[in-house]
């Protein structure tokens, strides 16, 4: 950000490159979507991270490229379907989550307000290995959920195992 208030556009675009980070603050995302679409880089930008992802399909800063394209275009359905893509490339092949991912996945579609997928991350993580404070995480993410959508129904665990549902004006949680 220095060297593009110094002037030079270019650094400050490299800048925001090398420092991407798939949870940046929703401040920081859109300064950098700003200035993409003022040096008509964003079309650039897609491609790249594309390509990323295509070589990549479990490139996790790939995949969070691509989200950020969309939900900055505000185009959240599209958003929610490139971390769709990503899961479902994960489960194809078969290999671990790692604790980072299904935080990173859990908290981008959160910020699209997808919250029962976002629910369905963080019971993962809560269950997962490997991240010191996966299961503190968890619970104050699903917890917030439950606070900040209480009308949104959300089934944790696999298949019809456990929904939490609220009904507003806050009569409570239940299980179905």
């Amino acid at each position: 950000m220095v060297e593009y208030r110094q002037g030079s556009v270019q650094q400050g675009l490299a800048v925001y490159e090398q420092s991407f980070q798939p949870l940046w603050a929703p401040e920081l995302a859109k300064s950098y979507f700003d200035l993409l679409v003022q040096t008509q880089g964003l079309r650039k930008f897609l491609d790249q991270a594309r390509a990323a992802l295509n070589a990549n399909p479990e490139d996790l800063n790939a995949m969070a490229r691509v989200f950020y394209y969309y939900q900055q275009q505000g185009k959240l359905e599209a958003a929610q379907q490139t971390v769709t893509a990503f899961r479902l490339h994960k489960e194809a092949s078969h290999p671990d989550w790692t604790g980072q991912e299904l935080f990173v996945c859990a908290r981008l579609l959160e910020d699209i307000h997808a919250y029962p997928e976002s629910a369905r991350y963080y019971f993962a993580l809560y269950n997962s290995k490997g991240m010191n404070d996966a299961q503190e995480r968890a619970i104050a993410a699903l917890t917030n959920l439950l606070l900040t959508a209480p009308e949104s129904p959300m089934r944790l665990g696999s298949g019809n195992s456990l929904c939490i549902a609220t009904s507003p004006p806050w009569t409570g949680a239940r299980a179905i």
